[in-house]
């Protein structure tokens, strides 16, 4: 985990409305994913009349540790440095262990004209061994019933932090601590949407508006402590990300901070 990250308290944003003609862009393993969106487009209370905006979402595998012997490890050994050809999409986490490690990373960037950009979490299942039906708490002689089995997401700790796009003069940008505690905790805050700060130094909408080809990237760091015991056996655990965007011509942060996003799978306002 980094010691060296600056907390400044992001405040979670309650997803509310519908995002219309929003950029939608779902990030799956291994693939970069472009959405664009022409010009002239409008949506309920506001309109996109400057040009086109595209958002492109690289998802990156950085570190997988399961004492070299889990499926896991296994399936994303050449995943390198994210490039394509990783096969997990959604993102699933099984046979973990006391000890394993787990370190994945987004890379968002925009293009056409500078926007706001937010991420959240769908599609997020957590179940016990016994729900996989994998073991049961018969198979394991210090765990009473199935009951007592755990889910990755209660078992297991996570960090989620977000380098931003180095300001004027610096060659990298500043990495800033988002999130520190249960994994279970952070799929759920990042369900209710999370509006990616571009800059540290600039207040108001200015620190939520991204320049176009300046990339933020998010990375979520997932620990199982090594005091985990049998009842974490055969759970597994599994999410994907989406990023969603918005020019910030003519639009405020707030307004789009506290908006339902549409799912790329549902269909828009008509």
């Amino acid at each position: 985990m980094t010691d060296d990250n600056t907390n400044i308290g992001l405040s979670r944003r309650r997803v509310l409305g519908g995002l219309g003609a929003i950029g939608i862009a779902s990030a799956g393993a291994g693939l970069g994913t472009t959405a664009y969106f022409s010009d002239q487009e409008s949506f309920e209370g506001n309109s996109l009349t400057a040009g086109t905006l595209a958002v492109n979402v690289t998802q990156q595998i950085t570190h997988v540790d399961q004492d070299g012997i889990g499926p896991d490890e296994l399936a994303w050994a050449d995943a390198g440095d994210g490039e394509a050809g990783v096969t997990t999409d959604p993102i699933v986490i099984e046979d973990a262990k006391p000890g394993d490690e787990y370190e994945f990373c987004w890379e968002v960037e925009l293009e056409g004209n500078p926007g706001f950009a937010m991420v959240a979490v769908g599609d997020v299942s957590e179940q016990t061994g016994a729900e996989v039906e994998t073991v049961s708490a018969d198979d394991l002689y210090d765990v009473d019933t199935d009951a007592d089995m755990v889910t990755i997401g209660e078992a297991a700790t996570a960090v989620a932090t977000l380098t931003l796009c180095p300001e004027e003069g610096e060659e990298v940008g500043a990495q800033v601590e988002v999130f520190e505690g249960g994994l279970d905790d952070l799929l759920a805050a990042l369900s209710e949407g999370l509006v990616v700060p571009s800059s540290e130094a600039v207040e108001g909408d200015g620190a939520f508006c991204h320049d176009v080809e300046c990339p933020v990237t998010l990375c979520i760091e997932i620990e199982i402590p090594t005091t985990v015991g049998n009842e974490l056996q055969g759970a597994e655990s599994s999410f994907d990300l989406s990023v969603y965007a918005e020019q910030c011509r003519h639009n405020d942060v707030e307004q789009f901070g506290n908006t339902t996003v549409v799912a790329p799978d549902e269909p828009g306002p008509a």
